[in-house]
């Protein structure tokens, strides 16, 4: 086939394995991809949990309740309920009590 003048054409079959070379057999290629995929989908060099928890204090912050009343307070009314079905005003409206539970 002619190439058409000015654009690239690109082989749609071209597979390499990790060291770079060429896979020409249609058993390699799905054994690259099958590994290519595992290697994704299955990391084995997460960092270990120490790493994760000193680098990520303020996940295990607890939210304050003047954080809530803050929050709370800055909602905008007249908005349409997200998917709990809870519209602004009726947080709005809630009390100390009401406030501390969320």
């Amino acid at each position: 086939m002619k190439p058409t003048k000015g654009k690239k054409q690109y082989s749609a079959n071209t597979v390499y394995s990790a060291g770079g070379e060429l896979l020409t057999s249609t058993g390699d290629i799905v054994g690259r991809w099958k590994k290519y995929f595992e290697d994704l989908l299955n990391p084995t060099n997460t960092p270990p949990t120490e790493e994760v928890e000193a680098g990520d204090s303020e996940v295990d912050s607890s939210i304050t309740q003047a954080e809530v009343t803050e929050v709370v307070r800055k909602l905008l009314g007249g908005k349409a309920p997200g998917v709990d079905e809870i519209r602004p005003e009726y947080l709005k409206s809630l009390d100390v009590v009401g406030l501390s539970w969320l």
